[in-house]
């Protein structure tokens, strides 16, 4: 109904209550309905959404022994629900599984403790985690209890299994090192000695940088006359 038909009725229900005093409670509470609609429609004001986000996790740090595989487990509460974890290693590796993030690591074939860094995130809000993995205990070995030399002088191969840094810590003044051949877990010194006449005898020692031994028995036989 347009206004002008309310402001209308308002007069008629005026009218009608001066006619017939029966009709006033009827007619006051339809000339309130009618003054209601004639009100200018109110501008409500629209609310603001409030964004909620959050993200917490159990743990922020992982400790792996050098050769754990066994994943551990980390509780992700997101909102929005929606998150990604990625890690600055290619050793530590990790897998979303809804609520649940997967963190794994490769064996430590290195003496050294390492790190990486898992970043968790919904986009809103930003987790790391500290992931820590410790390194193998360091070791050499020589494999022979005794290397032995001909009189007449020899240059032979003697075996060095280590996973790590090392040097020759002592040898006998007869007996030279030709070369120090190094790979990832097993070495060896190709040793030279030269002619002689007496019969020699000593101690070859190895070390690690963090402080190991291993050593073996070195000899010559003794020769006769050149």
């Amino acid at each position: 109904m347009k206004k002008g038909k309310y402001r209308e009725a308002i007069k008629a229900f005026n009218a009608a209550m001066k006619c017939d005093s029966k009709l006033e409670q009827d007619c006051k509470s339809k000339i309130k309905e009618c003054e209601e609609k004639l009100k200018p429609a109110s501008k409500s004001t629209p609310v603001p959404m409030i964004e909620v986000s959050r993200l917490t996790i159990d743990k922020d740090s992982i400790r792996f022994g050098y050769e754990t595989t066994k994943a551990e487990y980390i509780k992700i509460d997101s909102e929005p629900e929606q998150w990604t974890a990625t890690s600055d290693t290619s050793w530590c590796k990790v897998v979303p599984r809804d609520k649940i993030l997967s963190v794994s690591c490769e064996i430590n074939e290195l003496t050294s403790e390492r790190k990486a860094i898992v970043s968790i995130s919904n986009g809103k809000m930003e987790k790391t985690v500290t992931i820590v993995q410790s390194g193998q205990k360091e070791r050499i070995n020589i494999e022979l209890d005794k290397l032995e030399f001909s009189s007449k002088g020899e240059i032979k191969d003697l075996p060095i299994k280590t996973n790590t840094e090392w040097e020759v810590a002592d040898i006998p003044d007869w007996c030279k090192v030709v070369a120090k051949v190094t790979a990832k877990d097993s070495s060896k010194l190709i040793l030279k000695v030269d002619k002689t006449k007496k019969a020699n005898v000593g101690t070859l020692t190895v070390k690690t940088k963090g402080g190991k031994f291993a050593s073996i028995i070195l000899s010559q036989k003794k020769g006769g006359l050149f």
